[in-house]
């Protein structure tokens, strides 16, 4: 998914921005890139990485940022145990998948925190909570029909119609 040119021209973007906002259509790499931004924005910036994810997902995101950035400092929390954090505690990159949002009782702590972080990156569906939003500029889009190659069509045949000639048979 990261070695599509659209999904790395995004991640470039973000890291080079120093955060930002990707909207994505389900099965779009969204996590991917917002995980892959974070792990290269944090590298670039020496910087301690915070993922604030869903927790069945922390395992394979632990995997996915060492693969990326073997070498940078990166917790994995759940939107639960970024609400228990004080107030200004994060620094460094923040990225948030705006799915952990659905909880509103995380959505104030998360913002202070999205306030206390250097660098904010978050990743969300057309459909998800958007209290981070004004946070997370430039905003991004990124669509299925991107990342897909365009249906070839065949060229038109022409066909050259006449009328038919009848023979009398005799």
């Amino acid at each position: 998914m990261l070695n599509h040119p659209r999904i790395a021209e995004i991640v470039d973007t973000l890291v080079s921005a120093g955060g930002g906002r990707v909207t994505y259509d389900t099965g779009g790499g969204g996590r991917e890139m917002l995980i892959a931004a974070g792990a290269q924005l944090a590298a670039e910036t020496r910087a301690p990485l915070t993922i604030v994810e869903a927790r069945v997902l922390h395992s394979e995101t632990r995997a996915f940022v060492r693969e990326l950035q073997p070498d940078i400092r990166c917790a994995v929390i759940s939107a639960a145990e970024a609400a228990l954090q004080p107030a200004g505690s994060i620094n460094g990159v923040l990225a948030v998948h705006a799915d952990v949002l659905r909880d509103v009782d995380v959505r104030q702590p998360l913002l202070a925190m999205a306030h206390s972080a250097d660098n904010l990156i978050v990743a969300r569906h057309d459909y998800s909570d958007t209290t981070l939003d004004a946070l997370a500029t430039p905003g991004l889009v990124v669509r299925l029909r991107d990342l897909t190659p365009p249906a070839h069509r065949p060229d038109p045949v022409a066909v050259r119609w006449a009328p038919p000639t009848w023979r009398s048979e005799s």
